[in-house]
């Protein structure tokens, strides 16, 4: 009888777990003989030795070339992981020249950009008269205070940013939204704005930056995304020649650890230490002051100016909001007394309305160029009361060692620096039952540092 065979191709695995290409016959006629199964079994032997290829061989060489090109593409891009503020701020409570920087400061530390934001609102309503530029001082509290250095470049460069992404340092450069194509100011008017970039991919000619511009309105929200090189060098470039080459491209790169609990105390005593009756030396008073000046000049340059006086002195209100915000977050955490948390909420409220009524009245007088400063007793007192709840707050969270070491009686910095205290009281109970406060003034020399107490600090 005439026998049919079907060749069949299966894939079986072996006792090695490999795969390897099996090729067998099978007799249709079922009424073979032995001879013909013995033939049939040598004749798969012989094709099975010629056929076999092990898959596992050809899937690891696909694994290696998969891991070559991720590794190759990986040598060519760079993210630094950044995340935003812990609360949303509009652009009128936080500038778009601010954001960058407390992200960018938060990349080293959570908290950060907490104490960043205090420090620059407190000189923005407190320090300056409006018309000099008070950002190089708070540059310097930063890098004093919290060892964060600014360093400044003339202009961008994929070379400039490649470096300092590479060496985990965020970098911030300045736009003209005017050449943002997605900006609501693209090709209508020169708008300066400022992005963080926190990485490159230099296969694709991107950088990742984290802004709020894609989402339309400035300070709606405040993400990642990718732009290409040209797009942001190209208006970086027209910042430059619009707005000059400050604040064109800097990095904030960290030049030292910085104690959290040290610089909040530095930074509140900064605020402790500003004079609070005279209301004649605040920002809001000297902007009112120079917008008296121009309210004469119906030139297109007083126009200008009265209406950006008029900007700023309705969102220094809100700087003071935010400055007072960030504060009552910050006993929050410190689990400071919740009734004096309510009480200073309260003081707080009081004060944004006594601003508020204040420069409403003022602003249409000084618009006029009627306006006379003068001292408002309500808002004296309710400054003061403010300043006396921080100062009760400074107490709780314990005096540490001074920044500015020239305070240091001579007689008890050596005790200071011998036993390295962190945290320390701002008084010492001598052997005489005295209380001095050595910190500042008192002159304990005829006392022994043996003899010194510490009374237990105030968590």
């Amino acid at each position: 009888m005439k026998q049919f065979y079907i060749n069949y191709n299966i894939f079986v695995a072996d006792s090695h777990h490999k795969l390897t290409y099996f090729n067998k016959y099978f007799v249709k006629n079922l009424t073979n003989s032995n001879e013909n199964q013995r033939k049939l079994t040598k004749k798969s032997e012989i094709n099975l030795k010629n056929q076999r290829k092990p898959i596992v061989i050809i899937f690891n060489k696909i694994v290696k070339y998969i891991l070559f090109r991720l590794k190759r593409r990986m040598l060519h891009m760079k993210k630094l992981d950044v995340y935003d503020m812990p609360k949303n701020y509009y652009i009128d409570e936080v500038t778009c020249f601010e954001h960058p920087i407390a992200v960018a400061m938060n990349y080293y530390s959570s908290k950060c950009s907490s104490l960043y934001l205090i420090l620059a609102k407190m000189y923005g309503i407190y320090f300056g008269d409006g018309r000099e530029n008070i950002r190089e001082t708070i540059f310097k509290s930063i890098r004093e205070i919290i060892g964060i250095n600014r360093v400044e470049y003339g202009k961008a460069t994929v070379d400039i940013i490649r470096k300092n992404i590479d060496k985990g340092i965020p970098v911030i450069v300045g736009v003209n939204l005017k050449n943002i194509f997605y900006s609501e100011y693209y090709m209508k008017r020169d708008w300066g704005h400022w992005i963080l970039v926190n990485g490159y991919d230099e296969q694709n000619k991107t950088f990742n930056i984290v802004d709020n511009t894609q989402f339309g309105k400035l300070g709606e929200r405040y993400d990642e995304f990718v732009i290409t090189y040209d797009i942001l060098l190209q208006a970086s470039k027209e910042y430059r020649k619009r707005f000059g080459n400050e604040y064109v491209c800097l990095a904030l790169e960290q030049e030292k650890e910085f104690d959290y609990k040290r610089a909040l105390i530095h930074i509140l005593e900064k605020y402790d230490a500003i004079e609070i009756d005279n209301i004649s030396e605040y920002r809001q008073i000297q902007l009112l002051e120079m917008l008296n000046e121009v309210s004469a000049d119906n030139s297109e340059h007083g126009k200008y100016y009265r209406e950006e006086f008029k900007k700023k002195l309705i969102n220094i209100n809100k700087y003071r909001e935010v400055l007072f915000e960030e504060i009552a977050s910050i006993m929050a955490d410190f689990n400071y007394d919740i009734e004096k948390r309510y009480i200073y909420q309260g003081r707080i409220k009081n004060l944004y309305e006594l601003w508020d009524n204040y420069i409403m009245v003022n602003l249409v007088k000084a618009s006029r160029g009627r306006f006379i400063a003068c001292n408002s007793n309500e808002i004296s007192a309710a400054e003061n009361d403010i300043q006396n709840e921080i100062k009760a707050f400074i107490e709780y969270s314990g005096y540490i060692k001074p920044y500015s070491s020239d305070i240091f009686n001579s007689s008890v910095k050596p005790f200071y620096e011998e036993n390295e205290w962190r945290y320390t009281p701002p008084f010492v109970n001598s052997s005489c039952c005295k209380i001095s406060n050595w910190l500042i003034n008192e002159d304990i020399t005829s006392v022994s540092y043996t003899h010194l107490t510490l009374p237990t600090t105030r968590r």
